[in-house]
């Protein structure tokens, strides 16, 4: 996506603030991006998370929400996965399904934690929703689809 649209690891690094090291494992796929650094490439390259992390291969993101990444609107949106997740499973299940204990997962859904990327990854995939909803991108909490061609 980088070379794509043209930028630098050099320009990405003065972008995110981190290691032009580090940008390199992730293109060379011995790394994996963070949470907050694959939501601030989504951002910067107007796609979804679930694109750069091959959820799905449509670059279009749902409509943003316009609210503020406040702490009170992550508490709200991790109250709403909680929802979500209740729906089908209970947090001990979630120790099996993304590899998070109860407590941890207790500590997410009431705001004190957050989840890691490849948390996010399995709980999207689990929960038929988005990384981009989970992570308060957007309000719609429709999975991404895969083209035919994928």
């Amino acid at each position: 996506m980088r070379t794509n649209a043209h930028y630098t690891q050099l320009q990405l690094q003065m972008a995110f603030h981190i290691d032009q090291a580090d940008i390199s494992k992730v293109e060379s796929e011995q790394k994996e991006l963070s949470i907050e650094i694959c939501k601030q490439a989504a951002l910067f390259f107007h796609t979804s998370m679930d694109y750069l992390v091959y959820l799905t291969d449509i670059p279009q993101p749902h409509e943003r929400n316009n609210q503020p990444f406040s702490p009170e609107n992550l508490e709200k949106r991790a109250k709403e996965v909680a929802f979500l997740r209740a729906k089908k499973y209970t947090q001990k299940d979630l120790e099996q399904l993304i590899h998070m204990n109860q407590s941890n997962c207790s500590k997410v859904e009431n705001g004190s934690r957050h989840y890691t990327l490849a948390q996010c990854k399995k709980l999207a995939f689990y929960l038929n929703t988005s990384i981009d909803y989970i992570c308060y991108l957007t309000d719609n909490p429709a999975p991404y689809p895969f083209s035919d061609s994928f």
